[in-house]
């Protein structure tokens, strides 16, 4: 029983060693990626065009050499253009396939250590396989590797192509049907490298699957907007980190472990830091004294918090404008809140491949509980209508206090002002698809709850597809049509000549 219970343990054990020379490797393969290859010099995206020019040279001259090129070929390479094309193609062809085969292993490493992770995870009693985001993550690595392998094989496919012709000969007539073919390969490889929407990923970074995957859902009213957004978009990995973080800060602040108000302002303060409204001195030094937190630990590692900050950004523009406005808020803004009874605000994003973000901030000023239907109303969206139902608390004690106390600094204030409205506010977080690319109009009431307009907003958004996109797409296909035509020509040029 002794011996049973062991195994397990040195099975752990060795899984861990594997994934440290993994993520080594990983850690490699990516770094050499991002400085050559998907960024950097950007040779996956240099390199093909250029090879299909080099093949395409040679299929275009075939026999023929230009009068430049004779006087300059016998000092240095002694050979006719149309060989020396071939052996050229080679070259890079070979250089491709070993950029393809980087990327390629590098996704297979990442995918192997998320499986060991998991391993892990379920070792210690925590089946993060059903956790949020772990089945897209999955899926999201399977896919790149698919793609990244089909692109290898269609590579290795105009290089087997290539080597047939040097070994024939570049003169031969069947090496000139072959190289139009090794150049419909190059442009066919080179249709789905440009519009691949692949994202980078890796798992040495801790940050390294943040945004590699959009979250098939996310929650629609958020009482901790900055927590609850982060929680969303981190990957199944981070997010037990984080959430362990979580469980730990509201232990020691003896509340229940799945509270987020401690959390929801640690987030705050990195997010004014990232702003540059404080420095990581008094970052570090607040999270130790406040929350009783020592290091090493999550919350310090700022490049990381950097980067987590950068993709709430990224993914819910229309929540920072909104946190913006709120967190400007001067004495006399606050006045007119609780003078109202209510503060309602709403942003929207340009809505880009048929979906995007809109965000309503709704804060109750009031003494009384109240609860409220917000409707989102347009023709050009779907579905036309939405119509969420919201429980807003009493404002709290610190709502209340709000311009009756002097601020020693602008830090303090935006902290005060957004924990303030935290008590009382909902934050809602909705998705639009258009039905159409053009301009849309949307319709935002703000009602009670026997449906008497409170307040409402009229937004217009534009719907459209980015311009890069749109390039890319229109270049692929253009690639695609003529990887078809070129050999239909020349095969058809071909069996004429034939049979005449």
């Amino acid at each position: 029983m002794q011996e049973d219970g062991k195994k397990p343990l040195k099975s752990i054990e060795q899984i861990s060693e594997r994934i440290k020379i993994l993520r080594f490797a990983e850690d490699l393969l990516s770094k050499f990626d991002k400085l050559l290859l998907s960024k950097g010099a950007s040779l996956m995206l240099v390199l093909p065009p250029l090879i299909a020019l080099v093949v395409g040279i040679g299929v275009w001259k075939e026999h023929r050499s230009p009068n430049w090129w004779s006087s300059f070929s016998p000092v240095v390479f002694d050979l006719e253009l149309t060989p020396f094309m071939d052996w050229l193609s080679v070259m890079f062809l070979i250089a491709m396939l070993l950029m393809l085969s980087v990327t390629t292993a590098q996704a297979m490493i990442s995918r192997m250590i998320v499986t060991y992770d998991s391993l892990i995870h379920s070792h210690l009693g925590n089946n993060i396989e059903k956790s949020h985001g772990f089945e897209q993550i999955t899926q999201m690595t399977n896919d790149a590797i698919n793609k990244r392998l089909l692109s290898t094989m269609i590579t290795l496919l105009a290089l087997l192509l290539q080597l047939i012709i040097l070994v024939k000969g570049s003169f031969d007539d069947e090496s000139e049907i072959l190289r139009v073919f090794s150049l419909s390969c190059v442009l066919i490889n080179f249709s789905l490298l440009i519009k691949r929407n692949d994202v980078e990923f890796n798992t040495s970074d801790e940050w390294g699957l943040v945004g590699a995957y959009k979250p098939a859902f996310h929650p629609s009213i958020l009482n901790y907007p900055l927590a609850e957004i982060l929680l969303t978009i981190c990957d199944p990995l981070l997010r037990d980190k984080i959430e362990k973080v979580i469980e730990e800060i509201n232990t020691k602040r003896r509340v229940k472990l799945d509270n987020h108000s401690f959390f929801e302002k640690i987030v705050l303060l990195h997010y004014l830091h990232d702003e540059g409204r404080m420095t990581t001195t008094d970052l570090i030094s607040k999270i130790k004294k406040e929350y009783k937190i020592k290091e090493p630990s999550i919350l310090f590692d700022l490049r990381l918090w950097s980067e987590l900050i950068s993709q709430i950004r990224k993914t819910c523009d229309p929540f920072n404008r909104l946190m913006t406005r709120t967190l400007q808020k001067n004495i006399d803004d606050l006045k007119q809140i609780r003078k109202s009874g209510y503060y309602f605000d709403v942003d929207i994003d340009d809505i880009f491949d048929d979906t995007g973000s809109m965000f309503v901030q709704l804060i109750n000023a009031s003494d009384k509980k109240r609860s409220v239907l917000l409707k989102t109303q347009s023709a050009h969206t779907e579905p036309e209508t939405t119509t969420h139902s919201i429980e807003l608390n009493p404002q709290g004690k610190a709502m209340m206090e709000l311009g009756n106390r002097p601020w020693n600094s602008d830090l303090e204030r935006r902290e005060v002002i957004m924990s303030a409205a935290d008590e009382s506010s909902a934050w809602i977080w909705m998705n639009l698809k258009s039905k159409s690319p053009g301009e849309l109009v949307i319709n935002v009431r703000l009602e009670d709850s026997d449906g008497h307009l409170i307040d409402g907003r009229t937004l217009i958004s534009l719907s459209r597809t980015p311009m890069l996109k749109r390039f890319s797409v229109m270049t692929s296909r253009i690639a695609f049509s003529i990887a078809f035509i070129i050999p239909l020509i020349r095969l058809g040029w071909w069996g004429l000549n034939i049979f005449t």
